[in-house]
C-alpha cells in the first residue's frame, strides 16, 4: 500500500508542474507570431513583450507555487476563472479548454496534492 501511495504522490506532485510548464511553453511559442509583422526593432520587441506577458505571469505563479502549493492552487484556479470570463469561454469551446480549463486543472491538481501528501 505504501508503494502505491508514493507513486500517487509523485504523480500528483509532478503533474501540475509539468502541465504548467507545457502551458507556459505553448504561450511562449505562440508569441513568436509577432516576428512576421515586418515592423522595426522596437515595435517588434514591444509586441513580443506584450505577447509574452501571459507566459511570464504563468511562470511567476508556477515559480512561487513550486514551494507553496496553496498559492498554485489558488492562483491557477483564479487565473482559469478570470481567463474564462475575459476571453468569453462560453462562446468558444477550444478557447475555453486551452485558456481556462487547463489552468483550472493545474490549480485543482496543486490542491489535490496538497490534500493527499504525507505530513
Amino acid at each position: 500500500m505504501s508503494a502505491d501511495r508514493n507513486w500517487i504522490e509523485r504523480v500528483l506532485y509532478w503533474s501540475p508542474r509539468l502541465l504548467a510548464l507545457a502551458l507556459i511553453a505553448f504561450f511562449a511559442v505562440m508569441s513568436f507570431d509577432v516576428l512576421g509583422e515586418n515592423e522595426g526593432l522596437w515595435p517588434t520587441l514591444a509586441a513580443m513583450f506584450m505577447h509574452l506577458l501571459p507566459a511570464l505571469v504563468l511562470a511567476a505563479i508556477l515559480w512561487i507555487s513550486w514551494r507553496f502549493e496553496w498559492f498554485g492552487a489558488v492562483g491557477f484556479v483564479l487565473l482559469g476563472v478570470a481567463a474564462f470570463i475575459f476571453f468569453q469561454g462560453w462562446r468558444s469551446l477550444p478557447t475555453a479548454i486551452l485558456v481556462s480549463f487547463v489552468p483550472l486543472l493545474i490549480g485543482l491538481l496543486f490542491a489535490w496534492h496538497r490534500r493527499v501528501r504525507t505530513p
